[in-house]
């Protein structure tokens, strides 16, 4: 369901989790255990907009949530016809295989400095992290694309007459292949190239055995979306991009240990406690699985984490399994 997301929790020291497929409802019950499972920080998931429910879905977590953008999952069968596109003689790929991260790297900074798609700004993750630190988990993120050490991943990069002028990359999930993402340099685009990455990638999938690509792009993104679906790679359906906060492993990290005492005495004391503070109902979830347990509770310290809110974690007696989280902002 989720995975961990190596790179971008490395550099960022919290557990970042992604989504590994496209996910066509959320199941409450097994996404939430997937997160107490991983001690998720973070986790970044596609839920197709049709759950009607989803938000209700989503506000029943009891958790921190942001949705990012809107994706259109876009995808194509792929044909003979794919395997005899003719790409313009000056223009050549090579497979990245980290000897070329140099120069791989030099291209990320400059797609990155001129983005061409329409993004939200996350609060949540600007309070955590500075730009720069972002620019190096985007480039850590497309730098993982190697297939040297994931024989799933693929990525290129794309020459204009020798000159580096763009990259694109995907992974293979039996026999479909999924395009992540692309960038053209900002002193290359205008030419088409952007249509010609397309035409590339479905000649890859038609030579390479594969019999359907497909890929997600921004529904802002129009730039992405004409040469999308100009090559005949067309919407089927629309996805939110969700990121969800539980913030386990790091409210670990800065917890202090509370007396353990029934849930039911936990919820009333909180309520007397923080009385003149907004309190989320994310911590009331772990009610319905403890109510009548006996549990520990951990709170994180504000003062010293210079933070407006207090983390809480609930925990089992017995197995010291964690049962349930959540957020108290401070006023």
């Amino acid at each position: 369901m989720i995975a961990l997301s190596k790179s971008e929790s490395e550099l960022t020291g919290l557990r970042i989790l992604r989504g590994i497929e496209y996910f066509e409802t959320l199941d409450v019950a097994e996404f939430r255990k997937a997160l107490l499972h991983h001690h998720a920080d973070w986790c970044k998931v596609r839920v197709n907009a049709a759950d009607h429910s989803l938000f209700n879905k989503l506000d029943s977590l009891g958790l921190p949530y942001f949705i990012s953008s809107v994706i259109f999952k876009n995808e194509i069968i792929i044909g003979k016809e794919h395997a005899a596109a003719e790409i313009p003689p000056d223009i050549s790929i090579e497979l990245y295989d980290d000897s070329q991260q140099k120069e791989l790297t030099s291209l990320i900074k400059a797609v990155a400095k001129e983005p061409v798609g329409v993004y939200y700004n996350n609060e949540m993750i600007d309070r955590f992290l500075s730009e720069e630190l972002e620019d190096k988990i985007n480039t850590a993120y497309i730098l993982s694309f190697s297939h040297n050490t994931d024989a799933a991943k693929y990525a290129w990069l794309l020459r204009v007459n020798k000159e580096p002028a763009g990259y694109f990359m995907g992974f293979a999930r039996g026999k479909t292949f999924e395009g992540a993402l692309y960038g053209i340099h900002p002193s290359f685009r205008g030419m088409g190239l952007a249509r010609v990455v397309y035409q590339m990638m479905l000649k890859i999938c038609a030579e390479n055995g594969f019999e359907k690509f497909e890929n997600g792009v921004h529904t802002l993104n129009y730039r992405s979306l004409s040469p999308t679906v100009r090559e005949g790679v067309v919407p089927k359906a629309m996805y939110f991009y969700v990121t969800v906060y539980p913030f386990i492993s790091f409210a670990e990290r800065n917890c202090k240990a509370v007396i353990k005492t029934p849930a039911e005495k936990i919820m009333n004391a909180l309520c007397q406690t923080f009385e003149n503070s907004v309190i989320d109902l994310s911590w009331r979830f772990f009610a319905t699985n403890a109510l009548n347990q006996n549990i520990q509770i951990t709170i994180s310290d504000p003062i010293r984490m210079k933070q407006s809110s207090v983390q809480i974690l609930f925990a089992t007696n017995q197995k010291q399994e964690i049962c349930g989280h959540g957020i108290i902002r401070l006023p």
